[in-house]
């Protein structure tokens, strides 16, 4: 881990620069990387107003920020403003999500969860489903977004889509290894749980707790926020519809996983869960992230 609060200060702006996201004196709080001893707001505070007194880092209406970058600030407000809109169509989209029985969390990621969008961005989600019923719930989901003229083609070809590229069973809530870095830390703490059914985000947390060594203020500060929407789960059991609904779970997925296999890359696909990212952007936003922090240093 990088060592010095100044340091770490142009880490988390750095990560943020890529994306035109200047950042307020909280906001750097909670992303600031690995454990800085006794943080406070005030001791942050200290070492902002050194790093602008020395030229480091600068600061404009409250918005701390790298050389070159103080044009951030007027694009934040932008996709802030294109963000308020995106926000209904969630209430849209979980008003009828919600009333799929299996359906326990769903979480807003990517640009919108941190009010960061373009106009014609996708809205991503997250979707955790009760195990043995993710295709079930997935045919649901995206033929109630097909309707809606919201399903996103397999070459990107649409833009203002919902796109439901990460799907989760509540038996692989952790995360797999090969996201367990910042990449990974910085996507959980920024999501937005907008449903949380029978205590899922808290199980989520529980199991995924690697992340609070990346970003400890902010691991803390997502587990205490509540949830938009919660549901308190129901217990009740059929065994022989249970039986019913497994088999056809494992024949959806089979018919699905046929369905999608032509077009795959580097997507992957199991029965308990699905990562639907064609692209490595983990490597991208690294490699930036690290390009802008060098010349800053």
């Amino acid at each position: 881990m990088i060592k010095g609060l100044d340091n770490k200060i142009l880490l988390s702006l750095s990560y943020t620069d890529q994306f035109k996201y200047p950042l307020t004196k909280e906001e750097i709080f909670l992303r600031i990387i690995g454990r800085e001893k006794s943080l406070s707001i005030n001791k942050l505070e200290t070492e902002l107003v050194k790093m602008v007194s020395s030229g480091k880092i600068f600061v404009k209406n409250n918005f701390y920020f790298l050389k070159g970058s103080g044009n951030h600030i007027y694009t934040r407000i932008k996709r802030k403003q294109y963000s308020q809109k995106k926000w209904f169509e969630v209430e849209e989209f979980i008003r009828v999500v919600r009333l799929i029985p299996w359906i326990k969390g769903v979480l807003v990621t990517g640009s919108l969860a941190v009010n960061n969008v373009i106009e014609n961005d996708d809205i991503d989600f997250l979707i955790i489903v009760q195990a043995n019923r993710l295709w079930i719930s997935r045919i649901l989901v995206v033929f109630f977004t097909f309707l809606n003229g919201k399903k996103r083609s397999w070459n990107g070809a649409y833009s203002n889509t919902w796109c439901l590229n990460l799907w989760l069973d509540d038996n692989s809530l952790e995360l797999p290894q090969r996201l367990r870095n910042i990449y990974g830390a910085f996507e959980i703490c920024q999501a937005v749980w907008i449903y949380d059914k029978g205590g899922t985000k808290n199980q989520f947390f529980d199991l995924n707790k690697w992340a609070k060594k990346f970003l400890p203020n902010y691991f803390a500060f997502q587990k205490e926020v509540d949830s938009l929407e919660t549901s308190v789960l129901s217990h009740t059991t059929n065994l022989l519809a249970d039986f019913v609904l497994k088999e056809l779970n494992n024949l959806l997925f089979i018919f699905q996983y046929l369905y999608m296999r032509p077009h795959m890359t580097s997507e992957k696909v199991k029965k308990n869960f699905a990562f639907f990212h064609p692209r490595d952007t983990k490597k991208q936003i690294l490699g930036r992230w690290l390009r802008t922090y060098e010349k800053v240093i």
